[in-house]
């Protein structure tokens, strides 16, 4: 029996439920979940960190990595306590797809600085879509999880959905390899689609 806020209206019950969550947050279960994940996004991340290890940025990419794992711990209890679907984040994905795609497409002007100007408007729609992929995904799960929880999905995107990092990325010339294996993973990761 669920409560107006989607938790269990037994007390009992969700004080069970807050140790689950508690307990997919902490690093034995992390570590778990990351064998769980497909391996297309777990590509994606690491092409990620790669990059940032490369621009200096290797604390914030552990810590975006650290927040999205801890969220699909989360999101796994919740699954499996029939408290939502992972149907339920498939536009999520299809957002994340779309922003994808256009990175994937915008890696022809890698280091191309006039072209990376001219193609603002659409380094700037990646950035909507990752925009619009971080309401979803919040609207998701701000029911079932406490505001910290939540916080972790803005870390997450204010560090990806970021335009000067975006660009950064694009112009800076001792990233070659490392970029050329993160587009890979997210064309990838657009080929990829969970059963």
């Amino acid at each position: 029996k669920m409560s107006e806020e989607g938790q269990p209206s037994n007390k009992k019950a969700g004080i069970v439920l807050r140790t689950k969550k508690n307990v997919a947050g902490n690093s034995i279960s992390t570590k778990l979940i990351k064998r769980a994940i497909p391996e297309e996004p777990k590509h994606v991340i690491q092409g990620f960190k790669r990059i940032c290890e490369k621009q200096g940025m290797l604390k914030e990419a552990d810590l975006v990595e650290k927040n999205i794992m801890k969220l699909v711990a989360k999101t796994k209890v919740l699954s499996d306590e029939k408290l939502l679907s992972f149907h339920e984040f498939i536009p999520a994905d299809e957002l994340l797809r779309k922003g994808f795609d256009i990175l994937f497409d915008l890696y022809d002007y890698y280091c191309d600085g006039e072209q990376v100007k001219a193609h603002m408007k659409r380094f700037q729609q990646v950035v909507t879509l990752f925009r619009e992929t971080e309401v979803v995904i919040t609207n998701i799960l701000k029911k079932h999880l406490l505001q910290k929880s939540i916080d972790r999905i803005k870390v997450v995107f204010n560090f990806l959905a970021n335009i000067d990092f975006i660009v950064d990325i694009w112009l800076n010339p001792d990233i070659q390899s490392e970029l050329f294996h993160l587009v890979h993973s997210l064309n990838k990761y657009t080929q990829f689609h969970y059963s």
